[in-house]
This record gives C-alpha cells, structure tokens and sequence, in this order.
C-alpha cells in the first residue's frame, strides 16, 4: 500500500481512537476491510434510489449532503476540511 494512502488510513486511525483503541494486530484486520476512494468534484458517493451501504471519512476537501424529497433538492449540510 502506498505512503500517502497508509498516511490518510492513519489520519482515520487517529480520529477513531478517540471512541476505541485498537491494538495493531486489530487495526490491521479492521484495515483490511477499509478501501480508499478519491471523489472528484460533482462525483457523487451515493446514487439516488440506491441503498447506501458504505460510510465515508473525509481526509480533505468540501463535501456538500443533500437529500431529494418530492423531486426537490434539499441540501442538508456541507463540511470542509484540509
């Protein structure tokens, strides 16, 4: 795995350890199960009328959330971090 990808599943580690500890045999297999995606801008993480089985963390950038009710867009929220 790359520096830089091994670096952001670090940031992740770091924040999680404010809710859990785990040791580096259990982070490696919790790591196993994390993949890391690169959203470009307008590229949506989920897709409308989709079951959405994945959570995000955000490493860097501005992610707008919104949700579609009755065919309007309503936006929700935006975070920011660099």
């Amino acid at each position: 795995m790359g520096t830089l990808i091994e670096n952001k599943f670090g940031l992740f580690r770091k924040y999680l350890e404010a809710f859990i500890i785990l040791n580096d045999e259990e982070w490696q297999i919790f790591q196993s199960h994390l993949r890391f995606k690169n959203l470009h801008k307008k590229e949506l993480f989920s897709q409308a009328g989709t079951v959405c089985n994945d959570i995000a963390f955000i490493v860097s950038g501005l992610v707008r959330y919104f949700v579609v009710k009755d065919g309007q867009q309503r936006d929700c929220k935006m975070n920011c971090v660099s």
